[in-house]
């Protein structure tokens, strides 16, 4: 699902909360030795789409890693599909 301003947005939940992420920017940067290197920024909003600050206070660094592993799996689904695969 995409939506004015965001690359994607995501559904996930954040310390149990159900809840969208809008991913701003992805960009994919793959070294000379084929290592992948991930730019991710994104922002937190609740169910019915209206941003939720309080809510981005509660993540912790392991919902932050566990979205953005979301991101890249999404993307890769996405770009999949783009090259048929």
């Amino acid at each position: 699902m995409y939506q004015k301003g965001s690359i994607a947005v995501i559904y996930t939940n954040v310390s149990g909360i159900p809840c969208q992420v809008k991913v701003t920017t992805f960009n994919k940067e793959v070294s000379y030795y084929g290592i992948a290197e991930y730019e991710i920024e994104f922002s937190v909003y609740d169910r019915r789409g209206y941003k939720a600050a309080w809510l981005e206070r509660r993540m912790t660094d392991e919902d932050r890693s566990r979205i953005e592993r979301e991101i890249i799996q999404f993307h890769q689904k996405e770009e999949s599909k783009r090259l048929g695969y």
